[in-house]
């Protein structure tokens, strides 16, 4: 089953994340490896987009299967596999667990083989923080865009950046969630129900939202960081929750 390619992570602070690991011989329908869930005293803090609708009118079609609406890594604005219709992809990434433990787990997978680069994500937990480290390992020096994408909860936000890190705190009725965005990076946007809210460029009607059930959409907050690089790049994301 499926499931069994969701391993597992749960802390002593009311929090578990899900991380997704296919090994290829499924039919995927989601071009979602390494997706990260991540929840904290029952509240959905890092999300999947889930599934609209199948049958809508563009860009409505069934347009979240696609990498980039996940809580993973995007080379060159690519998908991780190629997309044969509206619900199956060919050219299978396949994904590996090198590492598990009670506080640790690290993947990665080879959707982007072609484009001569791995994608390996680290998750482990301390006390109250979620450390999420995506590095991407290039087998040559040739020029790349990488973009790391969040899905976060429509919450009270606020945000700032420096030249090192983004910091976002999101209010919940139990206090501030920080969310901690570090790497060597060109670009950082947030976007809520298909519009810009924080920084600059272009954004897909279809991205800030998130389908709880099918025929469902609610706004989210889409975060993502950008950057080009020839060589490897190190991005590292911090959820930290209050000490309750």
């Amino acid at each position: 089953s499926q499931l069994s390619n969701l391993p597992i992570l749960k802390s002593a602070s009311n929090s578990w994340a899900y991380l997704r690991v296919a090994d290829g011989n499924l039919r995927l329908a989601h071009a979602d490896q390494l997706h990260l869930d991540l929840w904290w005293r029952g509240e959905n803090v890092a999300l999947d987009p889930g599934t609209y609708l199948y049958n809508a009118a563009p860009p409505w079609d069934n347009p979240w299967p696609a990498t980039q609406f996940h809580n993973t890594v995007t080379v060159n604005g690519l998908d991780q596999m190629t997309r044969a219709g509206r619900f199956m992809y060919l050219d299978w990434a396949r994904g590996c667990v090198l590492e598990q433990s009670p506080q640790r787990i690290v993947a990665e997978h080879n959707g982007y083989r072609k484009l001569g680069v791995t994608h390996r994500r680290a998750v482990s937990f301390a006390q109250n923080t979620w450390r999420i480290e995506d590095d991407l390992i290039p087998d040559s020096l040739l020029p790349r865009t990488f973009r790391l994408h969040w899905l976060l909860p429509d919450w009270e936000w606020e945000i700032g950046d420096s030249h090192e890190r983004v910091e976002i705190s999101l209010k919940l009725p139990y206090g501030l969630v920080k969310v901690v965005i570090g790497g060597r990076w060109l670009a950082v946007s947030l976007a809520r129900a298909g519009r810009l809210v924080y920084g600059a460029g272009d954004v897909l009607p279809t991205r800030g939202w998130v389908s709880p059930t099918y025929g469902v959409k609610k706004p989210a907050l889409s975060f993502t960081m950008e950057t080009i690089s020839s060589d490897a790049v190190k991005f590292i994301s911090e959820f930290i929750f209050p000490d309750l």
